[in-house]
């Protein structure tokens, strides 16, 4: 029975319009959403935890300087591997 009621609205894109419909409403109507979902400040799943924080300056800078320049040497190790076997 669900099988054919799946198919039904995937063939005469019921589903299509649905996806459409809730990204135009996540888009264009964001207040709504925030207001809805509003409560929900810290989400927690297994050893991962979600939280939201207003109080976050976007100017402020990143905490984990090292790790970022490990990443950045390392890929600057493999840009210079790369041009060595291009030029020779």
């Amino acid at each position: 029975m669900w099988k054919e009621i799946w198919d039904w609205a995937y063939s005469n894109y019921i589903f299509h319009a649905l996806v459409v419909a809730a990204i135009f409403w996540i888009v264009f109507f964001p207040g709504r959403l925030r207001k809805a979902f509003g409560k929900f400040k810290k989400v927690k799943a297994g050893p991962l935890e979600l939280q939201t924080d207003e109080t976050i300056d976007p100017n402020t800078p990143c905490p984990y300087k090292k790790s970022r320049d490990i990443t950045f040497g390392q890929l600057r190790d493999v840009d210079g591997k790369v041009d060595k076997l291009a030029v020779g």
